[in-house]
């Protein structure tokens, strides 16, 4: 009866090592997977900020082009409307301006209702199985 109960106590010590050794890999395992995680995260990090760089640029160019553009309009329209107004053509600069300041102005209102509109969130759609 000692005999077995020796032997059913060194089953149950050799049954819990090997528990602990499982144990062990499980925690190696869990711990590379963080490292390698942490890793990927490191890296994925470093690649966004040079693509965000590389987006930063484009957008800088693009902006800087469009203060240009609009600069130069501004100047040009400047010089028209001086020259106009030199040569006594004041009802043609009246009527130059009025277009240009009723067509920008519905431009710019047509602008911010579509830009509202498709930047609204829009509501999730249920997806029914019926």
């Amino acid at each position: 009866m000692f005999k077995q109960f020796v032997s059913i106590q060194k089953d149950q010590i050799d049954l819990k090592t090997k528990e602990i050794a499982l144990s062990e890999k499980q925690l190696e395992f869990e711990e590379t997977s963080l490292k390698l995680n942490h890793e990927y995260a490191l890296k994925a990090l470093g690649a966004q900020t040079v693509d965000r760089e590389a987006d930063r640029v484009v957008r800088k160019r693009i902006i800087t082009w469009s203060f240009s553009s609009l600069a130069l309009v501004l100047v040009l329209l400047a010089a028209f409307c001086f020259y106009a107004l030199t040569a006594g053509k004041l009802e043609m600069v009246k009527d130059i301006m009025l277009q240009i300041f009723g067509t920008g102005g519905l431009g710019a209102a047509a602008f911010f209702i579509a830009r509202s509109v498709y930047k609204s969130p829009k509501a999730p759609e249920e997806d029914s199985e019926e």
